[in-house]
């Protein structure tokens, strides 16, 4: 991303050259306009060209910084020779063919860009490619006809008038950076404090640095760019958006999804009446405030108060929150992770989210693909016992089976009536655990070689601020809107990040790595497991195919995505094979859950999918030519007991190993699914072959 911004900063140097050079023949002719629109100007105009180029080269979707992001030196080079030779021609083909006016067809198409480009960005969550070009050539027919029909004077702040556009401006953009940048930010950490494991302090100071600065810039940039009637029309329409998206956030919202890569959407009634809704009171705010100035001056104070209740709000949620940097240092780190015994290995790769209709696709359209897999069998008919990684991790490693609580007992009731780890470590393994600590429990952090207790992050300052405005304008939005600014855990965990700690939402690092520092032989330990839980299947997809990472998450598919994740096994399975120690090894490649149930199928009690995670188990010593398929009607219940048999650990109290499964074995299968919004849960029974829907009934179904 660091090299979109960075070719901003070189198209902007070029607006200012362009600028410079209108300028001085401008000077020749006894005109003077403003430095700063006309750089402005001459800034778009190179942001529209550019923009044109990668429309057409199919990223219309993302902004220009997003389709920029991996660029070098040459893709420099290639835009900036031409954007160059258009800096010098442009300028003096706008005084040939404007002449007096080109001044004044400047001031209007930057007033127009700017009011339509603010209300654009809120509408969409940024301006993409596709949509600036269009907003340019707008802005621009716009300005053309305004400046031969339009005779009113464009009337500018002066030097001796800028408090007053201050007082205009103060309260409106006051509120929009505290509530947007400072109170919905704070609040949102201190609800969600496992998900922001570093210091508050640093993520306070930045947001309040951001807040004083970006306020002052935008109070600065309006009144140096802005007409008076412009800034008017943009404050009120500023306190219309504030106002309603308070009351969206208050009232409105109800509750919002979980944001782990599924899309919450809401029904056609709703978003209509929503949306009516605001229009109406947006509306009514600007009539109003256009009919009489005291209305202006009553919406300012209204903005003052909500900002000090606000700011006395989060001084009381600082006050009373507990924040612990001990909980916030502790990781699962990288540690460990490239290195395995030269004798017994157990090894466990959770590809989040893999559903095995994904293999089966790849077996039917690219069967070659997954030659890598020969040794291994493929159980076609496996469960999970849950439906999200917050309790399959859980049971995966406990192998403790749901109780009838909620998500959030499970986890620590699941640790504490099993010792299958402890016995693991006992049985003299090194025992390294990848995963997100939060899935994991302080009663087993002695026994895991890759714990460490304090782990340094630090907040990026501008990704910090960019995420939480996004996440601030979700909550704000009306319905209609609010998905264009739809974040993910990915997303919040990205601003603070360690190069030590294990990432299960970015599987590319784990990658880079076992291809740059390549496995090892530790001998130090004989005997060595590893639980690797990867990003997978899992939304957003990020990770291509050929192993290229896609910020913007929009060119990436789910099998593609899957592909890449097998392809890091691959890379794994094989330097296994060159060190000698694959053969003797037990690997199990699975996936923490498969696709997820609809929610009208929990309210309606008729599932209307099948879920089964990928499982694909290479036991001890085992060769073959293709890989073989087993229809046994397995689980995860069945995956513990499985890596304890290899291990040589009493596995019975546990339950099967798979491989003690028959085909024809009856038992009676679960699989819970949660809905975390409407605080529903369905415990479905699966009786028979579970790529059939017939097989899937309800066994239970209430709120909790």
């Amino acid at each position: 991303m660091e090299q979109g911004y960075l070719f901003m900063a070189l198209i902007l140097l070029i607006g200012l050259g362009s600028a410079m050079l209108f300028w001085g023949m401008s000077k020749k002719k006894n005109e003077n306009p403003n430095k700063i629109r006309v750089t402005l100007f001459f800034f778009c105009i190179n942001y529209f060209l550019v923009s044109c180029v990668k429309a057409f080269l199919g990223e219309s979707e993302s902004t220009l910084v997003e389709s920029l992001w991996d660029m070098d030196y040459r893709t420099c080079i290639h835009y900036g020779i031409p954007l160059c030779a258009a800096g010098i021609i442009l300028p003096v083909a706008i005084h040939i063919i404007l002449k007096e006016r080109a001044e004044r067809y400047i001031y209007l198409f930057i007033t127009n860009i700017i009011v339509g480009g603010i209300m654009a960005a809120m509408i969409c969550d940024g301006l993409q490619n596709g949509l600036f070009c269009i907003l340019f050539v707008v802005c621009a027919g716009i300005a053309g006809v305004m400046t031969f029909v339009y005779k009113g004077q464009l009337v500018f702040f002066g030097r001796g008038e800028y408090g007053n556009g201050c007082k205009m401006l103060l309260g409106q953009v006051g509120l929009a950076v505290i509530m947007l940048l400072l109170y919905f930010p704070i609040e949102l950490f201190v609800g969600n404090l496992e998900e922001f494991q570093s210091s508050f302090w640093e993520f306070a100071g930045i947001l309040v640095i951001g807040t004083l600065a970006i306020g002052t810039i935008v109070i600065i940039l309006s009144l140096a760019l802005l007409p008076k009637g412009a800034i008017r029309f943009l404050s009120l329409l500023l306190f219309g958006v504030l106002i309603m998206g308070y009351l969206q956030a208050l009232l409105f919202n109800g509750r919002l999804a979980v944001l782990d890569g599924s899309e919450q959407t809401w029904g056609n009634v709703q978003q209509i009446v929503n949306s009516g809704v605001w229009i109406i009171v947006v509306g009514f705010i600007i009539f109003m405030g256009y009919r009489k100035r005291k209305v202006e001056q009553i919406y300012r104070t209204i903005c003052i108060y909500i900002c000090l209740v606000q700011i006395v709000s989060l001084g009381y949620l600082i006050i009373t929150t507990k924040f612990t940097k001990e909980s916030g240092a502790a990781e699962l780190t990288i540690e460990g992770a490239l290195e395995l015994s030269d004798k017994e290995n157990v090894i466990v790769f959770v590809l989040d989210r893999f559903e095995s209709e994904i293999l089966e696709t790849i077996m039917e359209t690219d069967n070659a693909f997954l030659e890598p897999l020969s040794d291994f069998t493929f159980y076609d008919n496996a469960t999970s016992q849950f439906s999200m990684t917050k309790s399959s991790i859980p049971h995966m490693l406990t192998g403790v089976a749901w109780n009838g609580d909620i998500p959030e007992n499970y986890t620590k009731y699941a640790y504490q009536r099993s010792d299958a780890l402890s016995e693991i470590a006992k049985k003299g393994y090194h025992m390294g655990v990848y995963t997100a600590i939060r899935y994991y429990t302080p009663l087993f952090y002695e026994e895991t070689a890759n714990y460490k207790e304090h782990v340094e992050k630090h907040y990026s300052f501008i990704k910090t601020l960019s995420m939480m405005y996004q996440t601030s304008m979700y909550k704000i939005m009306p319905f209609m809107i609010k998905s264009k600014y739809s974040y993910y855990s990915t997303d919040i965990n990205s601003i603070a990040q360690s190069e030590e700690v294990w990432d299960i939402e970015n599987d590319l690092p784990f990658y880079h790595n076992l291809v740059q520092e390549e496995l090892e032989v530790n001998v130090e330990y004989d005997k060595a497991f590893r639980f690797y839980h990867m990003m997978g299947s899992h939304e957003p997809y990020y990770l291509s195919e050929n192993m290229e990472y896609d910020k913007t998450g929009r060119q990436v598919t789910e099998l593609s995505q899957s592909k890449a994740s097998l392809k890091i096994v691959y890379e794994y399975l094989r330097q296994m094979k060159e060190l000698g120690i694959y053969d003797d090894a037990t690997i199990i490649v699975t996936a923490d859950h498969g696709q997820r149930l609809e929610y009208a199928a929990l309210v309606n009690g008729e599932p209307t999918i099948t879920s089964r995670p990928l499982l694909l188990v290479k036991g001890a010593g085992i060769q073959q030519e293709m890989m073989t398929i087993n229809n046994a009607p397995v689980s995860q219940e069945n995956l513990m007991p499985t890596l304890l048999k290899a291990m040589g650990v009493d596995w019975h109290k546990y339950g099967k190993a798979l491989e003690e499964v028959s085909v024809d074995d009856k038992k009676e299968r679960t699989y819970v699914d949660f809905d975390l919004i409407n605080r529903y849960v369905v415990q479905y029974a699966i009786n028979g072959d579970a790529k059939e829907l017939s097989s899937w009934s309800v066994k239970k179904g209430e709120p909790y």
